[in-house]
């Protein structure tokens, strides 16, 4: 999230930064939100009992979910190329 606010500044000119800030705010927001919704899901259909106790195994098996975009989110990291300001 850090890398994408700060590739922004780079890339956009000055005039255009709070839009695409903004934008990027709002799909991180979303991602965050769809996230929940869906470790959720997992959770429910790793269910197969009537009641509503979920044993420990299911949560570990839905939050996996959360290192894995954290393993994708660093080999993403390694295909960005520096830019350099030229600004001044």
């Amino acid at each position: 999230m850090l890398l994408c606010f700060s590739f922004i500044t780079q890339i956009y000119p000055t005039w255009a930064q709070g839009t695409a800030i903004g934008f990027t705010n709002m799909i991180v927001m979303l991602s965050g939100g769809l996230a929940q919704h869906g470790i959720g899901w997992i959770l429910d259909e790793l269910q197969k009992q009537a009641f509503p106790l979920y044993p420990l195994e299911n949560f570990r098996i839905a939050l996996s979910v959360l290192p894995l975009c954290l393993l994708l989110a660093i080999c993403l990291t390694l295909f960005m190329k520096p830019r350099i300001n030229t600004r001044g």
